[in-house]
C-alpha cells in the first residue's frame, strides 16, 4: 500500500490589471458633473461624465459614490495561492483578496480530467491527474465586470515504494530478504529519522516500513515478514496393522493433522518412494514407512519411521552390535533370531531393499543407521528398531618439542613424544598426513618455517593436527657504533649487533667477554675496538669498530637560522627558531640513525622545549617541517 503526503510548496499568482493603472483621481465638480483623470504608462485619460448619474451595465442608475467603489473594484489587483504540489493529493487554491467579488470560475486544464477540472467555489481543491506543469485560470466576476487570473502550477510525482507482498519462511530456513523501495531522494525505514539507503536487508520476523522522500512529497509502504507454523500431528487414534507374512495387507491409520495453512502429503517407503498421498495408508507390505507433509512455500516435515510387521513371522531375539573404529569400517551387526538356525533366516540391513542368506552376520560396516529385517522361509518378515553404528576414534595425544633454525644452517628440529606406547609403534608426519614415515618421532636438519604435525598408530588411528612453527633466529651480519661523548668522564659509547634477537651468543671486546643486554654492547670509549660475536653453533663475526668521540650539543645554529641548545639538565633541549617566523602548522619529527621515528611535536612558538628523558643515548635527527621550508639538524643523546 502506498500514501502521500503534502510537500507544502506555495504559488502565487497575480491578476494582469497590476501596472495598468497607476493612479485614480476622482473629482466631484458639482451634482451635474464629475472628471475622471486616469494616468496610465502611455498617456492621461480624461473622462468628463456629463450625466448626474451613472448608469450600470444591467441598466440600473447608482449614485456617484457607488460608481466610485465600482471603479475601484474593477481596478483592483486579483491573485490566488496554490499549495500542496504533490501527485495523488489534492491542491488547495486559496483566493488572496476576495473583497468585492460576486462569484468565481476555475478552470485547471487538467487534460487527464477533461470536462471534470473545473470549479465555482471560492476556494477549492483540486486533484490533478499527473504530475507536471499545469496553468490553471481563475475568473472573477465583480458588479457585472469580469477578470482573468492566470498562474503556473507545478505537481510533482509523490513516490511510490512498493515493498512486494507479506513474505512468509519455512520454520527452520534462514531468513535473507532484500527489500527494495524504489526510486527517490531520502529513506527512511521502520521509523528512523536518519535517512538510509534504497535498500534494507531482512534477517528476521517483523514488520518492516519505509518512508521515500522526493522533491519534498513522501510515499511509504509497509511488509510483514514471518514464519509458517510446522503442521502438528496428532496421533491419540494411530493404529498401525501388520501384514501377514509377505502380503500386502498393513495400514497405518487414524493419523490427523492439526495446520495453520493448506498443506499435502506423501508416504514414502524407506527407499525413498511415494506409496500414498492420503492420511490413511492402506495395503503395504513390511517396512518402514514416513508421513511427509508439505506446507507454505515449499516447506516440509517428516514424521515417522512406522514399521508394518508381519503376523507369525520370525522374531529376532536380540542384536549385537560392534562400533566402527578410527573411520575404517570395522563395525558389525549380529542378529539372532529367537527360534530355529540362523542359517534358516535372509537377512537384511536396508529395510527389506535386499536379503542376504549369512546366518545373521554382517561385517566391515561403517557408521551409519541400519535397519534391520528377517525374513523366513515362508516369505514371512519382521523388523527391528533402526540399528545405529557409531565411530569410536583413538585419542591419539603428544607432545612437541621444538627447536629453532640459526643463520638459516637448517638446524631446526622437530621431536613428537606420544603419550602412549612405544615411539616407534607410530608413524609420523610433518605435511598433515601426506607422508608419513617410522622414525621414533625425530625430525633434525629443519629450516625455519610451518609444519603441521600428526601421528598415526598401527591399526590406522590419526591424530588431530598440530600446527607447528620453527623460529628463524638470524645470525649477527653487522655491529653499529654509537659514538662517545668525551666532554664527559665517562665511557658512553655503545655498539649495536645487527639484526637483533639474533643471541644468545659470546661476545669478545679487545680480549675480554663482554655482557651483552638487547643486544647492545655499552661502556665504549672513543677509538677502535676488536670485536668478535659467536652464536651457539660456532658461527664467528669478528671486525674492528671505531667509536666516534663527539661533543653534546653546543650552541650550534643550523640552516633556516634554527639553533638547537641545551640549558640545564641533560634530559632537556631548546629549538630556537631565530628569525624563521613559524606560521601555520609546523611541527619536528626526531628519528634514530636507522629511520625510524621516535617523536613527533607541534612547533608554534619561537623557542620549543624538547623532553629527551624517555629516549636512549645515540645519535638522532631532528627535522623541522613547516610552510617556510624543510631544515634538519643532527644531536647526540
Amino acid at each position: 500500500m502506498q500514501n502521500y503526503t503534502n510537500a507544502g510548496e506555495i504559488k502565487k499568482v497575480r491578476s494582469p490589471m497590476r501596472g495598468l493603472f497607476k493612479k485614480l483621481y476622482l473629482y466631484m465638480i458639482n451634482l451635474s458633473y464629475m472628471k475622471l483623470f486616469i494616468t496610465t504608462q502611455f498617456r492621461i485619460i480624461i473622462l468628463l461624465i456629463l450625466a448626474p448619474v451613472f448608469i450600470s451595465a444591467q441598466g440600473e442608475q447608482t449614485n456617484n459614490r457607488n460608481f466610485e467603489n465600482s471603479m475601484q473594484s474593477y481596478l483592483s489587483d486579483y491573485s490566488f495561492t496554490a499549495t500542496q504540489n504533490c501527485s495523488g493529493l489534492p491542491t488547495y487554491f486559496t483566493i488572496d483578496n476576495t473583497e468585492g467579488i460576486d462569484s468565481v470560475f476555475w478552470e485547471f486544464n487538467d487534460i487527464g480530467n477533461f470536462g471534470t477540472d473545473t470549479s465555482t467555489l471560492l476556494n477549492p481543491s483540486y486533484k490533478f491527474s499527473s504530475s507536471g506543469t499545469f496553468y490553471p485560470v481563475l475568473t472573477v466576476y465583480s458588479s457585472n465586470l469580469q477578470f482573468t487570473v492566470t498562474g503556473t502550477v507545478i505537481i510533482y510525482q509523490s513516490p511510490a515504494p512498493n515493498l512486494g507482498n507479506d513474505t512468509m519462511f519455512c520454520p527452520h530456513d534462514p531468513i535473507n530478504l532484500t527489500l527494495d523501495a524504489g526510486p527517490g531522494e531520502l529513506y527512511y525505514w521502520n521509523g528512523s529519522d536518519i535517512a538510509g539507503y534504497s535498500t534494507f536487508q531482512v534477517t528476521d520476523t517483523g514488520t518492516y516500513t519505509v518512508r521515500v522522500m522526493d522533491q519534498g512529497c513522501s510515499g511509504y509502504d509497509t511488509i510483514y515478514v514471518s514464519r509458517y507454523h510446522e503442521p502438528i500431528i496428532d496421533d491419540t487414534y494411530l493404529l498401525v496393522a501388520p501384514s501377514n507374512c509377505g502380503n500386502s495387507d498393513g495400514s497405518i491409520t487414524g493419523i490427523a493433522i492439526n495446520a495453520s495453512y493448506p498443506y499435502n502429503i506423501q508416504w514414502k517407503d524407506n527407499a525413498g518412494n511415494v506409496v500414498g498421498t492420503d492420511l490413511d495408508l492402506m495395503n503395504i507390505p513390511v517396512g518402514l514407512y514416513y508421513l511427509q507433509v508439505y506446507y507454505g512455500e515449499n516447506c516440509l516435515i517428516s514424521f515417522g519411521p512406522y514399521i508394518i510387521q508381519n503376523v507369525d513371522a520370525p522374531l529376532i531375539s536380540h542384536i549385537v552390535v560392534f562400533n566402527d573404529f578410527c573411520n575404517m569400517g570395522t563395525g558389525a551387526i549380529t542378529v539372532i533370531p529367537e527360534t530355529g538356525d540362523p542359517s534358516e533366516y535372509w537377512y537384511s540391513l536396508n529395510g527389506g531393499i535386499d536379503f542376504i542368506q549369512n546366518n545373521g552376520y554382517f561385517t566391515g560396516l561403517h557408521a551409519g543407521i541400519y535397519s534391520v529385517l528377517i525374513r523366513n522361509v515362508a516369505g514371512c518378515i519382521n523388523s527391528a528398531e533402526p540399528v545405529t553404528i557409531v565411530n569410536e576414534n583413538m585419542p591419539l595425544a603428544l607432545q612437541i618439542e621444538v627447536m629453532p633454525d640459526y643463520c638459516g644452517m637448517n638446524t631446526g628440529a622437530i621431536t613428537v613424544i606420544p603419550e602412549t606406547g612405544n615411539p616407534n609403534e607410530y608413524w609420523y608426519s610433518l605435511d598433515g598426513g601426506a607422508d608419513y614415515v617410522q622414525n621414533d618421532g625425530y625430525f633434525t636438519g629443519l629450516p625455519a618455517g610451518d609444519y603441521d604435525v600428526v601421528i598415526r598408530n598401527q591399526v590406522g588411528c590419526i591424530s588431530a593436527n598440530h600446527p607447528v612453527l620453527i623460529a628463524g633466529i638470524p645470525c649477527p651480519v653487522n655491529v653499529i657504533g654509537l659514538p662517545d661523548l668525551i666532554n664527559t668522564p665517562l665511557a658512553e659509547g655503545m655498539a649495536v649487533i645487527i639484526p637483533p634477537g639474533g643471541g644468545p651468543y659470546t661476545v669478545d671486546v679487545n680480549g675480554n667477554i663482554q655482557t651483552v643486554v638487547n643486544d647492545t654492547i655499552t661502556g665504549l670509549f672513543e677509538g677502535s675496538h676488536s670485536i668478535t660475536i659467536t652464536n651457539l653453533f660456532g658461527f664467528t663475526l669478528s671486525l674492528t669498530l671505531y667509536i666516534e668521540g663527539i661533543l653534546g650539543i653546543d650552541e650550534t645554529q643550523y640552516a633556516g637560522s634554527f639553533t638547537l641548545f641545551q640549558e640545564g639538565s641533560s634530559d632537556i633541549i631548546y629549538l630556537d627558531s631565530g628569525t624563521a617566523t613559524i606560521s601555520g602548522k609546523a611541527y619536528a619529527e626526531i628519528r634514530n640513525i636507522s629511520g625510524q621515528l621516535i617523536d613527533k611535536l607541534p612547533i608554534n612558538k619561537s623557542r620549543t622545549e624538547i623532553n629527551l628523558g624517555a629516549i636512549p643515548k645515540g645519535i638522532y635527527m631532528l627535522t623541522v617541517f613547516s610552510e617556510k621550508g624543510i631544515w634538519s639538524v643532527k644531536f647526540v643523546r
